[in-house]
């Protein structure tokens, strides 16, 4: 062997067990999976997370079915929502995540190009009310949204062709009843 005479990180003569980008020998590089989705050597060396930041995390053991919305828009007054960081969660009535989704790009269909958000959704039961929230990253937001969903054991909710649309709750219907001669 040519390198005999250099050691190598593990002490080896000759051998060929170099360090890695954290400065581990033999290591596999960076594998600590920040909140932003950056991969880092650590957690001391991720961004810190905005304020409002959710940190919703699904738990496909801890729920027995699933039901699928393979395809939703969410939008705000019409616009659609998607972008760096954001993310759309599914919630039970007691507040508990239910699923977190993937934003996808699709490459085909009136919707090329834009977000489309796919969720698993799950319950150990039928007719659990399912409802939505969603962080806006570029705002440090967190959303209301205002269609539920009553789970049904392995239901598929629209596509990227024809996507489920989910709208923020951006206004409140308020009504006064008036005593006769106001």
């Amino acid at each position: 062997n040519s390198n005999d005479c250099v050691q190598d990180c593990d002490g080896i003569w000759g051998g060929e067990t170099e360090e890695d980008d954290c400065g581990e020998c033999g290591g596999d590089g960076p594998s600590f999976v920040c909140w932003d989705g950056y991969v880092e050597c650590d957690e001391s060396s991720c961004s810190d997370a905005p304020e409002n930041y959710p940190y919703w995390e699904d738990n496909p053991g801890g729920y027995a079915n699933t039901a699928t919305i393979a395809g939703a828009l969410v939008l705000y007054d019409g616009m659609q929502m998607g972008g760096t960081g954001d993310i759309l969660a599914a919630f039970d009535i007691n507040g508990n995540v239910r699923g977190v989704g993937i934003e996808l790009s699709p490459p085909f269909g009136p919707y090329v190009g834009t977000p489309v958000w796919e969720i698993t959704m799950r319950s150990n039961e039928d007719g659990d009310i399912i409802s939505f929230q969603y962080y806006d990253a570029s705002e440090d937001e967190i959303l209301d949204i205002s269609e539920t969903i009553a789970f049904e054991i392995n239901a598929v909710y629209g596509d990227v062709i024809a996507p489920y649309a989910l709208n923020i709750t951006t206004t409140i219907d308020f009504s006064v009843d008036l005593i006769a001669g106001y």
